[in-house]
């Protein structure tokens, strides 16, 4: 089920687009099916905040791979990163020594959306062939 969704493509979803397609964020039964049904290690968590903001942001896709050592997670941050301004959707990532954490919502929906399990499917196809990744 994942590789399909790492073969789509992301809609817009921008304001613009939400009101002009009618786009809404999945229900909490949407979300559960369609995270059941991504590889494992998903979870749902809120990203983690910078700066000095009070509100507790939604539950975002979340996941942390983990590397050889400081270069190889980069080099998977980065290539994300790529991936992201691709499709323009874009994660929160966290690069640590080994590891990189990433958080997939949609921001303009407030919440999760189709785009996020596409991206968090394409994120899975990246690590396949990230050198560096430990099982």
């Amino acid at each position: 089920m994942t590789t399909q969704w790492a073969d789509q493509n992301c809609v817009p979803c921008s304001k613009k687009a939400i009101r002009e397609l009618g786009l809404q964020r999945l229900t909490p039964d949407e979300t559960q099916t369609k995270l059941q049904q991504l590889e494992p290690g998903w979870t749902l968590m809120p990203q983690p905040q910078i700066g000095s903001a009070t509100t507790m942001l939604p539950n975002a896709l979340q996941k942390v791979y983990k590397f050889r050592n400081f270069a190889t997670a980069s080099e998977f941050a980065s290539a994300i990163g790529k991936e992201a301004d691709a499709q323009g959707h874009h994660p929160a990532i966290l690069l640590e020594w080994g590891s990189v954490g990433v958080w997939w919502w949609s921001h303009a929906l407030e919440g999760l959306h189709d785009n996020d399990f596409i991206m968090a499917s394409r994120t899975d196809r990246l690590a396949a062939s990230a050198p560096g990744l430990k099982a």
